[in-house]
Formats: C-alpha cells, sequence, structure tokens
C-alpha cells in the first residue's frame, strides 16, 4: 500500500462514518436541521468525491485495469457482500422468536436496517449487471451461448428436491418462463 492509496482508504472510511451518522440522525426522527445536514453532507462531501473519483481515478485506472484486472471483480465482491447480509438476516431472523422480548426490538431494528441495505446493494447490482454486463452479452454472444449461461445458472441455483423446505423454494423464481422437461428455461 501507498501513502496515497492509504489516504483515499481514509478519506472513504470518514465519508462512510459521516453517512452513517448523519442516517442515524434523520431515522431517529431528529428534529431540527438532520435532514438539511444529511443534504448538505451529501452534496458538499460525497458527490464531489464521486465526481473527482469519475474525472480522475478512474480514467487513470481504465487502462491498467483492461491489461491487469479481472472486469467482473467488483460484482464477485457485491455477491460477497450480498451473502453476507443474508446470513445475518437470517441469523436475526431466527433468533428475533426466541430473544427476550427486551431485546426484539433492537434485533427488528438491525434486521430492518440490513434488509434496506440489502434492497439498496442488490438494486444497484441488478442496474450494473442489466446496463453494463447483459448488453455486452447480447452484442457479442450467441442466443445458444446466453441459453446456455442462463441455464448453468439455474443448475448451479437448484434446491434438493428431497430436501425438506418451505413451500416454494426450490421452485424457479427467475420470471424466466418456466422450464421444459429438459430443465432449459423458457424464454
Amino acid at each position: 500500500m501507498s501513502t496515497t492509496t492509504d489516504a483515499i482508504r481514509n478519506h472513504h472510511r470518514s465519508l462512510l462514518n459521516s453517512l452513517a451518522g448523519y442516517t442515524d440522525h434523520v431515522l431517529s426522527g431528529a428534529q431540527g436541521g438532520a435532514a438539511r445536514d444529511l443534504a448538505a453532507f451529501l452534496n458538499e462531501e460525497l458527490l464531489p468525491h464521486a465526481q473527482g473519483e469519475e474525472l480522475h481515478l478512474y480514467p487513470a485506472l481504465n487502462p491498467i485495469l483492461r491489461d491487469h484486472a479481472d472486469a467482473t471483480a467488483t460484482m464477485s465482491m457485491d455477491h460477497q457482500w450480498i451473502e453476507n447480509t443474508i446470513r445475518q438476516i437470517d441469523e436475526i431472523a431466527r433468533t428475533v422468536p426466541l430473544a427476550p422480548e427486551v431485546d426484539r426490538p433492537v434485533l427488528r431494528e438491525r434486521l430492518s436496517r440490513l434488509a434496506l441495505q440489502l434492497l439498496a446493494v442488490v438494486t444497484l447490482h441488478v442496474r450494473k449487471e442489466e446496463e453494463g454486463y447483459l448488453p455486452i452479452m447480447e452484442r457479442h454472444m450467441s442466443d445458444e451461448a446466453q441459453r446456455d449461461i442462463l441455464e448453468r445458472m439455474h443448475s448451479a441455483a437448484e434446491v434438493d428436491p428431497s430436501a425438506e423446505a418451505p413451500t416454494g423454494h426450490g421452485q424457479c423464481h427467475c420470471a424466466c418462463g418456466g422450464h421444459d422437461a429438459r430443465r432449459t428455461p423458457n424464454l
């Protein structure tokens, strides 16, 4: 690590800590200038940071990424975060009914925050796939290759039909149109 990248990391942590603080203040229902303070932080700190990255950091990194990096690495990082967050939600969902009544509000608050965070990350992740990767797939892959990928994605996500699961689990929920007898998605 260099002192420059350390400075960027430190700035990121500072932005995240500030955003969390302003968000907590707004979510707590604080009166006064909580919403104004959040908006000011977003406009005066967060947006200029993002604009600086777009104008200077990303153009400098593009040629290096083309030659030395995995173009989908950040998407895989999203998947790791999503998986970890789902585990946390699952743990809390199993804990809430067993927890003493006094602890349940804190657990429900944590569950609500995780669900909102997950919604935001998944929404952005899907947008990145649909606007970034799927057009590339459509332009540069045959229909057969695309269908093969979708079929393999379905196979990877299948649940053991002999395992006990609540109604609906293990079925296709991807809106692909179902599957034929060979389990090929009906598109």
